[in-house]
């Protein structure tokens, strides 16, 4: 679908927009003179994957996630074991660039020891636009063995 969107003039690198446009806009009253409304899709997370999607870290395997990203967005990715817990957060609120991505996971948790549950470990990918602040979630799977 579309998301509404309120743009005061500055692209997505913080600087000023120079230069025509050219769009269809209806700015309610609410808004502040010289304000421009401008639609457009989320950002969108293309190809996310895990290469190993089964790991076993005790023989030093790890899982290389990879996505591609449609526009700069602000990054955090975190895994949870199978009863549900929090275990890693890879990346937090980073500022990534559009075009593709990749983070290693090693089968440790944030304390930096091995995991200890077998089972399918959920991967979260959360991207907020910085213009925006529009969030784009997905959701992806390592099968953990010991």
């Amino acid at each position: 679908g579309t998301f509404t969107e309120y743009w005061d003039g500055r692209k997505d690198d913080g600087t000023w927009h120079q230069g025509p446009f050219s769009g269809f806009f209806d700015v309610p009253s609410s808004l502040p003179t010289n304000s421009i409304v401008l639609r457009r899709p989320p950002t969108d997370f293309a190809n996310f994957r895990a290469e190993a999607y089964v790991i076993q870290p005790v023989f030093h395997e790890g899982s290389a996630l990879t996505y591609t990203l449609s526009r700069n967005t602000n990054v955090t990715m975190t895994l949870t074991d199978p009863n549900g817990n929090m275990i890693r957060t890879l990346i937090s609120n980073a500022s990534q660039t559009a075009g593709p991505q990749s983070l290693e996971w090693d089968g440790r948790t944030d304390a930096g020891t091995l995991v200890s549950t077998e089972g399918v470990y959920t991967v979260t990918l959360t991207g907020v636009e910085p213009v925006s602040g529009q969030t784009t979630t997905r959701l992806g799977a390592i099968t953990v063995y010991q």
